[in-house]
């Protein structure tokens, strides 16, 4: 089975956009709780949605160990409201102590960088011995760095690819490069497909946004820097019309919306699966197997998302991203919060009901993911 852990990461612009992005919802100051230094108890404050299982349990995990610093959570079930807050909390001057985002709910308004409202992780980074960044996927947790400031810890990230068996590839005369594998390398296979199942209701794949095209690109038509944006470019243009393209062959969300991705593939409806939502090692090795006994042991592939010049990183997108605010008077016990969901026992994907939990950063816990998978 193939691992996508090792593909590069196409950091350059992507960090920076993600980052403005984040800005747009969580630009929060702290909440006015007593945290003097000469009060005994630190109270933090986060904000979470219910549908986060693991950071809810971390907070529970924490009170119970941390005694002089404890961590109150406002729980949301309405993600509209949970943005909604946080707009009230920039408004207002009050805000959660601990920011916590997610991949599903940044906004895309540019928000000034220069704020000053998010603290900067590596001044805590440098003064603890023990917390080491080469223990994690660097390149991943760099997507919270801009201007040199550590402004945001990513906790996990989404892989994006496409899995199939190579007894569908077969029956399908499609043949991929993993080695060489560029858009428009997989356009010419993609129009061919189209052009031979006209009217058989048969796709090559069962979901791609423009939006998941274009971060793959790495999405370089926006230069938050000079807060300009190049649309109208030939360049944006010629991207447009390749996804034009290709989307006759992406399945309609009204026929993918009604099958699993092993049934649209068992049905002969798709070719591909997109594995964005493939979450983690653990989540990978269960749909390998899935797969596996579904097809007759046929060979499972997985393949990373094309990229558009010969030689180009592949992308992936982190999750769940967490950041101080620069406003809270107990930053040190907020990052003791942040180190313990980076801790293995939180990290580890293996055996967790938690469908928000993608591919960890720390390398050990992904080794363990990893070696969990192979010992089966």
């Amino acid at each position: 089975m193939h691992f996508q852990h090792n593909m590069n990461v196409r950091v350059k612009k992507i960090n920076i956009i993600l980052l403005i992005m984040v800005f747009s919802i969580n630009l929060i100051s702290c909440s006015e709780q007593n945290n003097s230094t000469n009060s005994s108890k630190s109270q933090l404050t986060i904000y979470l949605m219910d549908s986060d299982k693991t950071l809810l349990n971390a907070v529970d995990k924490y009170n119970k160990v941390n005694s002089n610093a404890k961590i109150e959570a406002k729980v949301f079930s309405d993600i509209q409201e949970f943005k909604n807050k946080n707009t009230t909390g920039l408004l207002s001057g009050n805000g959660p102590d601990i920011i916590v985002n997610r991949l599903d709910m940044l906004s895309n308004t540019n928000k000034v960088v220069s704020n000053g409202v998010f603290y900067d992780i590596n001044k805590l980074i440098t003064e603890d011995r023990d917390f080491k960044l080469s223990d994690y996927n660097e390149k991943i947790l760099d997507y919270g760095v801009y201007a040199g400031k550590r402004y945001l810890i990513p906790i996990n990230y989404v892989n994006s690819g496409f899995l199939t068996t190579q007894e569908i590839l077969n029956k399908n005369n499609i043949k991929l490069d993993e080695n060489n594998l560029m858009w428009n390398n997989v356009a010419e296979i993609v129009k061919k497909f189209i052009a031979d199942n006209k009217s058989k209701g048969k796709y090559f794949i069962n979901s791609l946004s423009f939006t998941q095209f274009l971060c793959s690109l790495g999405n370089p038509f926006i230069d938050y820097d000079k807060k300009k944006t190049s649309y109208a470019s030939k360049e944006f243009i010629e991207v447009l019309n390749f996804y034009k393209d290709i989307y006759p062959a992406i399945c309609p969300g009204r026929i993918s919306s009604k099958y699993s991705y092993t049934e649209l593939l068992k049905n002969g409806t798709v070719v591909m699966v997109n594995t964005a939502g493939i979450y983690s090692p653990y989540s990978l090795y269960e749909a390998y197997n899935q797969i596996t006994r579904l097809f007759n042991k046929q060979e499972v592939r997985i393949f990373a998302f094309p990229t558009w010049n010969k030689g180009d990183v592949n992308t992936v997108w982190p999750y769940y991203l967490l950041s101080i605010n620069a406003k809270c008077k107990s930053k040190p016990d907020a990052f003791a919060f942040i180190k313990l969901l980076l801790s293995d026992e939180y990290q580890q994907q293996a055996g967790k009901d938690d469908p928000n939990w993608y591919t960890p950063v720390s390398e050990s816990a992904y080794n363990l993911d990893k070696k969990f998978c192979l010992s089966k």
